[in-house]
């Protein structure tokens, strides 16, 4: 049995049946996702102390967890579904999936931006002599915490964000059909 089409309110016409209702056309040509991430700390924790943590720590660190994996895969299946420019490494399993498409053409253009904020990437990044001025510690534990609005915090993420857009954006990401 043929599926009704849901209406497409701005063409005035029956799209595509999809449960969600977008009836979008497919293609590198025709849909472009940027994905832009908020920046990764590591937050490994040695196995001796998740032995001594309390429950609602361990319940914080599980909900963090499950947002982080939700992102990774959230970046893992766009990427299955197109062909970036410059694939994000999504594991040490996976890698960064180059030539891992699950689909024969891709389906949209895609790339993901993402800074890790670790000491070695984050001296790449901005230099030895801004790490060493704005960073007190290796890598403050509140420079990753979205909830934190010091002043002082907000501007070093600011000055990260302009900085890894200047250096990760280039134009062969941003296909000018899209202009």
């Amino acid at each position: 049995a043929a599926m009704k089409g849901y209406p497409n309110r701005e063409r005035g016409e029956n799209a595509p049946a999809t449960p969600f209702g977008f009836g979008w056309e497919t293609g590198p040509d025709k849909l472009l996702m940027i994905s832009i991430g908020a920046g990764q700390v590591d937050r490994t924790v040695p196995a001796w102390r998740m032995r001594f943590a309390g429950a609602a720590d361990l319940g914080a660190r599980a909900l963090r967890s499950i947002v982080n994996d939700a992102s990774r895969d959230a970046v893992t299946w766009l990427q299955a579904l197109s062909e970036p420019q410059e694939p994000w490494r999504v594991d040490d399993t996976i890698g960064d999936m180059r030539n891992l498409r699950i689909v024969e053409r891709p389906l949209l253009s895609f790339q993901r931006y993402q800074t890790i904020l670790t000491p070695e990437s984050l001296t790449e990044l901005m230099g030895a002599r801004w790490v060493g001025r704005h960073l007190s510690e290796p890598i403050p534990k509140d420079l990753g915490r979205f909830d934190n609005g010091d002043r002082r915090n907000l501007h070093r993420l600011d000055e990260i964000g302009v900085e890894a857009a200047q250096t990760a954006v280039k134009s062969e990401h941003l296909p000018p059909i899209f202009d």
